[in-house]
């Protein structure tokens, strides 16, 4: 018994119960429990090894769903800000730079796959959340929403060619006249 699985030893007794004139339905449901605990073991093992392969591939996935931020070269450029920094110009609460210049905000549609991104990766938020609060702020009178810009090759001319303007694009895009926004 001291090697043997638990299980192994259950079987074990039943059988010498039936020998012994017992009927055999004990028998069948040992022999059925044994099945079914393996299987739960097998499933288990499974489910960890596709767990830990999703999370190795999510890892080497990471730089593919990335998203830049980006601002025009006449935002300061000593500033650096963290993910809640970023949460307050998107969701237009901060309306200033630390040069006191008015943010210009860019963003894609709420639908648009890079701003589900955006949202989820940078902001730690849902795009249905931001939508919310920007519609707060504009039917209740005490602000604006962004711009909504339809592509992203729009939102590189927009943030290039408009002073103090922030957006977001896939990682790796390239402009001479934007810059990528420093996080902390």
């Amino acid at each position: 018994m001291g090697n043997q699985e638990p299980n192994s030893y259950l079987i074990q007794q039943q059988i010498s119960n039936a020998e012994r004139g017992k009927p055999h339905q004990f028998l069948m449901f040992g022999l059925f429990t044994s099945y079914l605990t393996r299987l739960m073991r097998a499933i288990s093992v499974s489910i960890n090894k596709q767990i830990l392969l999703m999370l190795a591939l999510s890892f080497f996935m990471a730089p593919v769903n990335a998203v830049d931020v980006i601002v025009n070269h006449a935002v300061p450029g000593s500033a650096t800000f963290s993910t809640l920094q970023y949460r307050s110009i998107f969701t237009m609460r901060q309306k200033y730079w630390p040069n006191d210049k008015p943010i210009k905000v860019f963003v894609l549609p709420d639908d648009h796959p890079l701003h589900k991104k955006f949202a989820k990766n940078k902001l730690n938020m849902l795009p249905f959340q931001l939508r919310r609060i920007w519609n707060k702020m504009i039917f209740s009178g005490t602000g604006r929403g962004p711009v909504t810009i339809a592509t992203e090759r729009e939102m590189l001319e927009k943030v290039s060619s408009t002073p103090n303007s922030i957006g977001y694009v896939d990682k790796g895009s390239k402009n001479e006249k934007i810059r990528l926004f420093i996080e902390q």
